[in-house]
C-alpha cells in the first residue's frame, strides 16, 4: 500500500490492495502516516471510498485531522469534524470536538 501511494502506481492496483479483506484500518492508519504528502494520504482517503466493506476507525481519522492539520488545511478539517459530529463515520465517535 505504501509503494503505490509513493509511486505512480495506476489507481487500479491501489483499489485492488484495498480490497483485500486483510487490509484493516490500523494498516491504513500506518499507510496514512507515511504517505509522502498530504495529498498522497487525501487520495489514499478519496480511495477508500471506493471499497464498500471498509469503514474507518478511531485511528484513521485521527490520522487524517493530524495530517490536514499539519498540512495547513483548515477548510478540509472543519468538513471532517462535520462528519464525525454529524455521525457519517460509523465507527468514530466524537468525543471532545
Amino acid at each position: 500500500m505504501r509503494l503505490c501511494i509513493c509511486s505512480n502506481a495506476p489507481e487500479g492496483s491501489l483499489v485492488n490492495i484495498l480490497n483485500n479483506p486483510s487490509v484493516d484500518s490500523f494498516a491504513v492508519a500506518n499507510a496514512l502516516w507515511s504517505a509522502p504528502s498530504p495529498i498522497a494520504a487525501l487520495s489514499l482517503i478519496e480511495n477508500h471510498k471506493k471499497i464498500e466493506d471498509f469503514s474507518h476507525s478511531q485511528d484513521t481519522i485521527y490520522t487524517l485531522a493530524k495530517i490536514l492539520v499539519k498540512s495547513g488545511q483548515p477548510s478540509k478539517l472543519r468538513a471532517l469534524i462535520d462528519a464525525i459530529t454529524s455521525a457519517k463515520f460509523v465507527n468514530v465517535y466524537a468525543r471532545c470536538l
